[in-house]
Parts: structure tokens; C-alpha cells; sequence
């Protein structure tokens, strides 16, 4: 699974800090004008969970790692966001704060979703999710830390297992909020 080391030598690129940086531009939305990009999200939510203890944050979070991009990915592309941490400083923050949000949950509690799942899934899902991306991100190069590693089409590498060479992305400054006029407003 981590046999092979990342590398994202020559791939380095100066972040100006002023401004939210994504490592994508908007994507066009029919209901808010204009959304994040998915990788983008993914990455967000892993800072969002390593800094506050809301379950949204680990619900969201297991869900994001099973279907879209592994932790390990979200966690080794975060410091391009927020440089005060790095890839394994992540991951031991949102395990703490998942550890203190799990013990404040009384065990009938129920989750309100669109989906049936237990919190004991939630809980083994991202225990085993941590337990990787601290095995695998032994095996990333420093120089990638802050990057999205993408393929030659530019689109997200979502695959567990570290892939060596390849494009690494840095964010852009930018970022994007809903942008839509409710009928009343347009004149």
C-alpha cells in the first residue's frame, strides 16, 4: 500500500497567505451560482475537523474519506492552506478532536441523516482512515506537503495507495461563495 515514496521535486511554487487559497477554481452550480470543487471541500473539511469538535465535522469527514479522497491526500494538501500545520500535525488534532467529541455522545444517540449508519461505524471508519494516513504519509516527500497530487489532466488523484512522480498542485489565491440573486433582488 505505501511501498512507493511520493516525490513532488520541481514542483515548488511561492503562496501568497492574503486571501483563501483553493487548489481549484469554482465550479459553476446551478442553485448558488458557484461551489467548491470537491477536492477542495474534502481538504476543508479535514482542517474544519482538526480544528473544532462538531460530529458534522467526523460524519462528513468518514463519508469524504470512503468516497471521494483519502485522508492521508486531504491531510498531506492541507498546510498549502493553512501553513501553521502539516500533514501529521492534522491528523493528530482531528483524532483528538474526534476522541473528545465521541466521549461527549451518549451511545443511544442517534444521528440525523439521509443515510442509516452507527456511530461505531463512523468512529472504526475514521480510526482505520488516521491509522493510514499516518502510515502512508511516512512515505511523502516534505516538498509535497501543501499539495494536491493530480493527474496529466489535472484532476485529483483519489486513489489510497502513493503514486511517485506525477503533478503536484499548489492553491491559487481565490476561493468561492455562493453567488445568486433571489428573484426579488433582480431588477
Amino acid at each position: 500500500m505505501h511501498g512507493r515514496k511520493a516525490s513532488c521535486r520541481n514542483h515548488a511554487a511561492a503562496v501568497d497567505r492574503g486571501l483563501a487559497h483553493e487548489f481549484y477554481a469554482p465550479v459553476p452550480d446551478p442553485l448558488f451560482g458557484y461551489r467548491l470543487h470537491v477536492a477542495d471541500l474534502a481538504v476543508n473539511k479535514a482542517l474544519a475537523a482538526s480544528g473544532r469538535m462538531r460530529m458534522r465535522d467526523f460524519v462528513d469527514l468518514w463519508m469524504l474519506d470512503r468516497h471521494v479522497m483519502p485522508l492521508w491526500r486531504m491531510a498531506c494538501a492541507a498546510p498549502g492552506k493553512d501553513t501553521a500545520l502539516n500533514p501529521f500535525s492534522l491528523v493528530e488534532d482531528a483524532s483528538f478532536n474526534w476522541s473528545m467529541t465521541a466521549r461527549r455522545i451518549d451511545p443511544g444517540d442517534r444521528l440525523d441523516l439521509t443515510a442509516e449508519i452507527s456511530l461505531q461505524e463512523v468512529g472504526e471508519g475514521l480510526r482505520t482512515a488516521m491509522r493510514e494516513a499516518r502510515l502512508i504519509l511516512r512515505d511523502v516527500e516534505p516538498e509535497c506537503y501543501g499539495r494536491l497530487q493530480v493527474d496529466n489532466s489535472g484532476q485529483p488523484l483519489l486513489n489510497r495507495e502513493t503514486t511517485s512522480g506525477g503533478i503536484w498542485r499548489v492553491p491559487q489565491p481565490g476561493g468561492s461563495l455562493p453567488a445568486f440573486a433571489p428573484a426579488w433582488i433582480v431588477r
